[in-house]
């Protein structure tokens, strides 16, 4: 009776142990999502979870960028781009669900008209 318990007491840490590695969203994401005139734009996501810390970059054809606000909080990841084009800063808002190697979940950002605008987006890890 003692073997089986401790069995099942081992069986269930390792379980543990993988559902904690399997929700950690650090390392490399790609995704595309369509840009002005319908152009496929293609962004990498680096993301570095380091206890309840979350970090990372964005890296597309207009370059290499911080994210800010991080969270990550159960399956759930957000964060924020600022964006800096001429003498205009705007903010892009990532929000999404962690499902083993994909992230799938929204894109928010203010039009030029003041509006919100929002799109699907998801991201699959990259072997990288």
């Amino acid at each position: 009776m003692k073997t089986i318990r401790m069995c099942i007491t081992a069986f269930i840490l390792c379980a543990a142990a993988l559902a904690c590695n399997a929700s950690d969203p650090s390392g490399v994401w790609k995704f595309e999502f369509e840009g002005a005139q319908g152009r496929k734009l293609e962004s990498t996501l680096t993301l570095k979870l380091d206890g309840s810390q979350l970090s990372g970059t964005i890296d597309n054809r207009g370059g290499k960028v911080e994210i800010s606000d991080a969270k990550f909080e159960g399956d759930q990841v957000s964060f924020n781009v600022v964006h800096k084009i001429r003498l205009r800063k705007f903010t892009t808002s990532y929000s999404g669900r962690l499902d083993g190697d994909t992230i799938k979940g929204t894109v928010s950002t203010k039009g030029r008209d003041g509006q919100m605008k929002s799109r699907d987006w998801e991201a699959k890890r990259s072997a990288e």
